[in-house]
């Protein structure tokens, strides 16, 4: 035969189903040499040839014999046999029990649901969802406008996000939120491929590369914002204490512009 083993990949990213697939592929390859010693006049083992055995016959045994690559496994979980979509598994994944969200999340992720929907297609196939397709909705994201919601919620994704590469007045949301419009996306498509939807997420590590250091990211007070918070009147009532003694006992250091600029 001159093969000593068989390399096959599974075709999935989950542990769970690895280990599943792992033994039914074990399985049947012990049964494929079986089969081939038989072909060839070599001692095999009876026991390892059921009759009834089910994914194995003859004609694997003449294809690994003629050819270098071993023959194909049928795709558990494939992304064509999955007809549920973007929609269902959003909402199965924002009503799972196991998992315990503020309103604060639950608001994010309504969000960000809205918005892929809106971009993909909240009918789409779960398993139509390609590389691609991901790819299309972080360049989308890319051009959407700070406060989509309020300010274009009338609008679709696609016609604010052309308007905003036509006008370059308006702003568009920073790298660190696209990042995370993209990683609850991420998360959510998990859930497809732990219920064996998808076979893996096509999302996974789609992230735009942060350019600005973290203490950068925040524009530090300028010279006349400066200037006006030190320059503004302190009211105090008739009779009280002075502003010398209000600093002293707040423990407030007293500071000028300069310092503050350099803090």
């Amino acid at each position: 035969m001159g093969r000593s083993h068989i390399k096959r990949s599974l075709k999935t990213d989950s542990l769970d189903v690895f280990i599943r697939l792992c033994r039914l592929a074990a399985s049947e390859i012990e049964v494929l040499f079986e089969r081939i010693r038989q072909k060839l006049g070599m001692p095999f083992d009876p026991r390892l040839l059921p009759p009834d055995r089910e994914g194995v016959d003859g004609g694997a045994c003449e294809g690994i014999l003629k050819t270098t690559e071993p023959p194909l496994m049928k795709r558990v979980g494939d992304d064509s046999e999955s007809g549920t979509s973007l929609s269902e598994i959003y909402d199965r994944y924002l009503a799972d029990p196991t998992r315990k969200r503020s309103a604060r999340t639950m608001l994010a992720y309504s969000t960000t649901r809205k918005i892929v929907e809106d971009v993909l297609g909240g009918s789409t196939p779960i398993g139509a969802i390609t590389r691609d397709a991901c790819r299309y909705l972080l360049e989308t994201l890319r051009w959407l406008p700070v406060n989509y919601g309020k300010k274009y919620g009338g609008m679709t994704v696609e016609a604010a996000v052309a308007l905003a590469k036509a006008d370059g007045d308006i702003r568009t949301i920073n790298v660190t939120n696209l990042n995370a419009y993209m990683a609850r996306f991420a998360t959510m498509m998990n859930l497809a491929v732990a219920e064996e939807h998808i076979r893996r997420n096509p999302a996974r590590g789609l992230q735009i590369a942060e350019m600005v250091h973290p203490q950068d990211r925040r524009k530090p007070f300028a010279t006349w914002q400066l200037q006006r918070i030190f320059a503004a009147p302190i009211d105090l009532p008739p009779g009280g204490p002075s502003i010398i003694t209000r600093v002293l006992r707040l423990n407030i250091p007293p500071c000028s512009p300069a310092q503050a600029r350099r803090a």
